[in-house]
């Protein structure tokens, strides 16, 4: 078949939410805690000028957009839908930070990224739709450099959550209760 016939595949292709495609659509993604939870995590990762980051999960690109513009770093964006990185290229060309970004259709499962290669990778509200968490977390760990930091921002239930606010999430994200990891507050 043709590459220009292939239909992109929507977020539901991937087992995810059709809200993702709505979002795309938009141009605009949210996660927990929005930009002063990605500011934080940003200290927590010392990021730095001139660094390149990762940025897993890109979404439509406001976040990794903004984030190349404040700390004035090298990014690249991934996203499992061509929708979202399309729009993340588009946000890129507008804040003037095009030449510093790169975004491509990748799973956080196989990073297309040769192993040591990156000071920061930031992942935000990506993991609780990821099938293999382990395997997505060793690819995390492969692609930093040593001595780099893997920044995640995921909402976890520390307890059981509560049978509304359960209820509520599978409402809004279209996921069932069960692929909402639980934390075990022992764990080490």
């Amino acid at each position: 078949m043709d590459e220009s016939l292939q239909i992109a595949k929507r977020a539901r292709d991937f087992g995810l939410p059709d809200y993702f495609d709505m979002q795309a659509a938009m141009g605009q993604t949210k996660h927990v805690g929005g930009w002063t939870a990605t500011q934080e995590l940003a200290q927590l990762c010392n990021l730095q000028e001139g660094q390149e980051i990762l940025y897993v999960g890109c979404g439509a690109g406001t976040a990794a957009t903004t984030i190349a513009m404040e700390y004035k770093c090298r990014l690249v964006g991934v996203d499992l839908l061509e929708t979202m990185v399309e729009s993340a290229r588009e946000w890129a060309q507008r804040r003037g930070v095009a030449e510093r970004t790169e975004f491509r259709v990748a799973d956080a499962q196989d990073l297309s990224f040769e192993d040591d290669r990156i000071d920061v990778l930031i992942c935000e509200s990506v993991n609780t739709f990821v099938p293999d968490l382990d395997k997505a977390a060793q690819e995390y760990v492969r692609v930093v450099k040593p001595g780099g930091y893997v920044g995640l921002n995921e909402a976890v239930w520390v307890d059981a959550p509560p049978e509304a606010g359960s209820e509520a999430m599978t409402a809004i994200t279209g996921q069932e209760n069960t692929q909402f990891r639980r934390m075990d507050r022992h764990a080490r």
